[in-house]
């Protein structure tokens, strides 16, 4: 609907490069017309018969994923859920995921990006073609349909309710993009990682050609303008624009881009490029994110507001009027998710989980808190109950020994269990006085235990009101030695230490912080300073540094406080992170009732 072409440079490797490979690989491009543009897959593949299947999934993944978000094809699960007004609709993975992602991006965009806007994107194609502007009435009315307050979505459940007769989706800004997306991801279920997918003007690119380091990409741009060269892997490139595509109604230049503030089509010259070059939906992201900056062009602190935490992202910008001018805002860092990684449900069917701990051997370890009790993610993946009932147990931490230590806060108690399962109630209180409830815990090198002890009125608890006169963060000494190390926190929650042990950070969620204390040599803490404006539920590190939030998704920190990635998690809360697997490279997130697992580029801290 909107896009400029991209002049895709695939190239051939020379005699000399193409010896050196054992086996040879063979290039293969197929095209075919898919969601009404030219879709284009290239790959290296041992053999063309190889190919050619692998492409032929690809291509009906695509159209599988047409059939699902389109807002014209009869019977698709978008126009089937905008027809069923009222009635909440269990939906099909990929109309989920597209819903689940717009969200995200609207939120970020704060409604630039919105693919409510079908009634409006409809009068404004009819204007188009009548060439006479949507009268005020009609434009009304299809403001009055369009809009995020119309939909329910309930990420945890899988499910959407319209409520209003009228409204469709258009998913033109992003929906190119996800099925690129899911190309590849069939593409490298075939064992073809070095591969491209392009669909009208957005690019997904995997591993490099053989031989090479990335994929040429020319990006066409406006006359005027030299055409830019840039090399990519693992990757995508997405661009947006008006500079082709408008009306002129009585002497006014309308884009086909619309505003879903003012249901008016913008009337600057701009195109925007967006690359994404990391993440779990590098194309999705990156069609995305050309739309919505182009709506945001004008606004440059807005559109290093998107960019931040999209990993590997930049912005090309061309204006045409009043004379051409480029503008660009700088990548972002690469980010955490290792290359081709995607998200990954490996426990589905609890109530709500949290405190998730690595074992020494990579096993980790959850909990279904309302449930009681502590489950195991096996390494071969599966999932063993550890004990029933836990304490209510919250946070978990495995200390030298290999015993388990959890927040209890059934009791309001910090809990010891042996390997074995064998517990022992370790500390009951403070000072003559019972904890507020133990939440989060990490465990020090030398063995202290550090935890928190915020105020969360239960409603199992008999006497649900506060035993300490301040919400806190505790250390238990080897030696058994109890002390308080901090206070004057607003609610004090998720707490982890730095990869060299000198560095403990403690969430504040109620003041929507994260701090950050010197860890000194006798234990104590020191110079407390903000680490970051973003409070956490749970948090982890890996062994660079970087610091892993949790709440909207898991939002991810370099040492330095800078925000590097954002992992979006399609439920209404993450709870809680850590990094286990045998190799101790993934990512286990407990999210509602579910616990999802993506590949790191990093490791955890230290095996105890």
């Amino acid at each position: 609907m909107r896009r400029l072409p991209l002049l895709i440079c695939g190239l051939v490797l020379g005699l000399f490069g193409a010896a050196a490979i054992e086996p040879p690989l063979k290039r293969v491009v197929e095209r075919r017309v898919v969601m009404g543009v030219e879709g284009r897959i290239t790959v290296y593949a041992p053999s063309e018969a190889e190919a050619r299947n692998a492409m032929r999934q690809a291509f009906l993944r695509i159209e599988a994923i047409e059939q699902s978000i389109s807002s014209w094809r009869p019977g698709s699960a978008a126009r089937t859920l905008c027809g069923r007004v009222g009635e909440t609709v269990r939906l099909d993975p990929d109309l989920f995921a597209v819903l689940a992602r717009s969200k995200w991006w609207r939120d970020r965009s704060d409604g630039a990006f919105d693919p409510t806007v079908g009634p409006l994107v409809d009068a404004w194609r009819t204007a188009r073609q009548e060439g006479a502007r949507p009268d005020d009435e009609r434009l009304s009315e299809a403001k009055a349909r369009s809009g995020w307050k119309h939909l329910r979505l309930d990420l945890g459940a899988r499910t959407a309710r319209v409520t209003i007769d009228g409204m469709r989706f258009d998913f033109g800004g992003i929906g190119k993009g996800y099925a690129a997306d899911q190309a590849l991801v069939v593409l490298r279920a075939n064992g073809l990682g070095s591969a491209m997918v392009e669909l009208g003007g957005d690019l997904v690119v995997g591993d490099p050609p053989p031989g090479r380091d990335g994929w040429t990409v020319a990006i066409e741009t406006v006359p005027g303008d030299d055409d830019e060269i840039i090399e990519l892997a693992n990757g995508a490139v997405a661009t947006s624009g008006d500079v082709e595509q408008f009306v002129e109604i009585d002497g006014v230049r309308f884009s086909h881009l619309l505003d879903p503030k003012t249901g008016l089509g913008l009337r600057d010259r701009v195109q925007v490029t967006a690359v994404v070059a990391g993440g779990t939906s590098p194309g999705t992201d990156a069609d995305a994110l050309a739309s919505a900056a182009s709506i945001l062009a004008a606004d440059e602190d807005r559109l290093n507001d998107l960019l931040s935490g999209v990993a590997g992202s930049s912005l090309r910008i061309v204006r045409a009027e009043p004379s051409l001018r480029i503008d660009r805002v700088e990548p972002t860092p690469a980010g955490v998710v290792a290359t081709g990684a995607e998200l990954e449900v490996v426990f589905d069917g609890g109530e709500f989980t949290e405190g998730p701990a690595a074992a020494p051997d990579g096993r980790v370890f959850f909990t279904d808190q309302p449930g009681d009790r502590i489950l195991c993610v096996e390494l071969d993946g599966s999932v063993t109950t550890f004990m029933s009932p836990c304490g209510r147990s919250n946070g978990l931490a495995f200390d030298g020994d290999g015993a388990l230590w959890a927040c209890a806060d059934g009791g309001n108690e910090l809990w010891r269990i042996s390997p074995g399962g064998d517990r022992t109630v370790a500390l009951t209180g403070f000072d003559g006085k019972p904890f507020n409830g133990p939440n989060d815990i990490w465990i020090a090198p030398d063995g202290s235990r550090y935890f928190t002890d915020p105020f969360y009125r239960r409603p199992y608890w008999t006497d649900p009101k506060p035993r300490q006169d301040t919400e806190a963060v505790y250390r238990l000494d080897p030696d058994g030695t109890l002390e308080r190390v901090a206070d004057q926190f607003t609610r004090p929650n998720g707490i982890i230490g730095s990869p060299d042990a000198r560095t403990l950070y403690v969430a504040d969620i109620g003041a929507g912080k994260t701090l950050a204390f010197e860890l000194e040599a006798d234990g104590g803490l020191a110079g407390r300073r903000t680490f970051c404006d973003l409070g956490s539920d749970g948090m982890t590190v890996d062994d660079a540094g970087n610091v892993y939030l949790t709440g909207r998704g898991v939002v991810v920190f370099d040492p330095q406080g800078r925000l590097i990635e954002r992992i979006p998690v399609p439920e209404q809360w993450t709870a809680n992170v850590c990094i286990g697997g045998a190799d101790r490279r993934d990512l286990y997130i407990t999210a509602m009732g579910r616990v999802y697992r993506v590949r790191l580029r990093h490791q955890a801290v230290w095996s105890p």
